[in-house]
């Protein structure tokens, strides 16, 4: 059985694309905005994140429900169309940052396996190399793609109400943070590990098994909006505040777990919930549904548009907050359509038909 899409939630995955493209010019770029709260919030943009990994989760759930994964054909399956789907881009990605990264080679060489088997988000210490201060995410979502039909085996033969098992990952989504605020370690190590962001998978799994349960609850726009400004404005507020061991929330980025793993899994929910018919249209427009099949590929190409300024545009042009704005969105619009158009759209349906249909055919695959 094949699941009708549901469109609304395309604008949370772009959403989260461009937030995380602003926070990286913010980090990177020292750029700026003239509102102070949405100053304050796409300073700590990297929280969008959170969003990714609970989105995924929810879409995966609700897409494959009707999978048996307790039949070891169907994990295959399903594994083998997710690699199909991230990995030629990944794979477009890592070659270029090995010739663009300026680390000795000997530090490349070395690194090959980790990057080549999508393991650097296991490595902290290898984040600073050849691109996997970007690419951890791809490496946590492939482990997690692993990880996935095991644990909705579980969630769906579970006997107790979804809202506990929520409730549960949430405490485990936020207890990370307080062990190295206490300690003093580096949030970086936490903040990128495949077991942190589990609990955020699930919690987006969990999110998707109510849903599925109630497919006739409908929301309000309003809602939607409403529960985001809040989001932004708390976390605006948050990163002005002191923690434990007077440890500001700013720039660590998993204190904010505490506001934003529950908003964002009623963000999910409230759009995913939306039925006006006006809203619905206009997530099925050709633009909208355009930018949510290239949001990969906008994510990943970061490392070029980035790559440019430092070396071709920063000490060159001289760039107001607006003009640097709207070069480097634009740059790195051209390279993600570019990308999607070559890599995505036509070398993934090659990959396909060659290997995934040759695997059927052979009975490979039952």
């Amino acid at each position: 059985m094949i699941r009708e899409k549901i469109f609304t939630l395309d604008i949370l995955r772009i959403l989260a694309a461009f937030c995380v493209f602003i926070f990286h010019l913010h980090l990177h770029c020292n750029f700026n905005l003239n509102l102070k709260i949405l100053n304050d919030f796409f300073s700590n943009g990297a929280v969008v994140m959170v969003l990714f990994f609970m989105l995924s989760g929810f879409l995966l759930f609700y897409t494959n429900y009707e999978n048996d994964f307790s039949e070891f054909s169907n994990i295959f399956k399903f594994l083998l169309k997710r690699i199909i789907r991230i990995y030629p881009i990944y794979l477009v990605y890592l070659i270029s940052v090995y010739f663009l990264d300026k680390t000795t080679i000997l530090n490349k060489i070395v690194l090959i396996p980790c990057e080549l088997f999508l393991q650097q988000s296991l490595y902290p210490s290898s984040y600073d190399y050849v691109g996997n201060s970007g690419s951890w995410f791809v490496s946590t979502i492939f482990i997690l793609y692993i990880l996935f039909p095991y644990i909705m085996q579980i969630l769906k033969n579970i006997k107790i109400k979804q809202i506990f098992v929520i409730l549960i990952m949430i405490f485990f989504a936020i207890y990370p943070a307080i062990i190295p605020a206490y300690f003093e370690e580096n949030m970086a190590y936490i903040y990128a590990n495949p077991a942190f962001r589990i609990p955020e998978f699930v919690i987006g799994m969990c999110t998707a098994k109510i849903y599925i349960e109630n497919t006739k609850m409908k929301s309000n726009i309003l809602l939607s909006l409403f529960l985001s400004f809040t989001l932004v404005l708390i976390i605006s507020i948050l990163s002005h505040n002191n923690f434990l061991n007077h440890m500001r929330f700013d720039s660590r980025y998993i204190f904010f777990n505490i506001i934003t793993v529950p908003l964002f899994a009623l963000i999910i929910y409230s759009t995913a919930c939306l039925k006006d018919k006006y809203a619905i249209a206009f997530c099925k427009s050709f633009i909208v549904q355009y930018a949510a099949k290239i949001s990969f590929a906008f994510f990943l190409v970061q490392c070029w548009t980035f790559y440019i300024y430092f070396n071709v545009l920063k000490n060159k042009i001289h760039m107001s907050n607006s003009k640097l704005f709207i070069i480097l969105f634009t740059l790195n619009l051209l390279f993600s359509i570019i990308t999607y158009e070559i890599v995505e759209k036509r070398l993934t349906k090659i990959i396909k038909n060659k290997i995934y249909n040759s695997l059927l055919k052979g009975h490979i695959i039952k």
